[in-house]
């Protein structure tokens, strides 16, 4: 008998939160941002074989400009062209 959390369901969106003090998540999960390159991989592997998902960037109005840049690059380098931003309520 299958069970539906057997099956794997293509990752259609990845919310990456960053945080105030710099903490990024994704869907929901801490990550660590070490570089854009090593980024792109965690970004590839949480996708699995969704080969474009939607990159879904939320920082709150007090991360560094930075974080966000490196977010960006990081979609980039994973191949992945659809970004979009959200804001995070106070």
């Amino acid at each position: 008998v299958a069970d539906a959390n057997s099956v794997d369901q293509p990752i259609e969106k990845l919310e990456v939160s960053i945080s105030q003090t710099g903490q990024y998540f994704i869907n929901g999960r801490e990550v660590v941002m070490e570089s854009p390159s090593q980024f792109a991989n965690t970004l590839k592997q949480i996708a699995g074989d969704n080969a474009d998902p939607v990159i879904i960037i939320s920082a709150d109005s007090q991360a560094a400009h930075q974080s966000v840049i490196h977010t960006m690059e990081a979609a980039r380098l994973a191949g992945y062209g659809r970004i979009t931003f959200t804001t995070q309520k106070e």
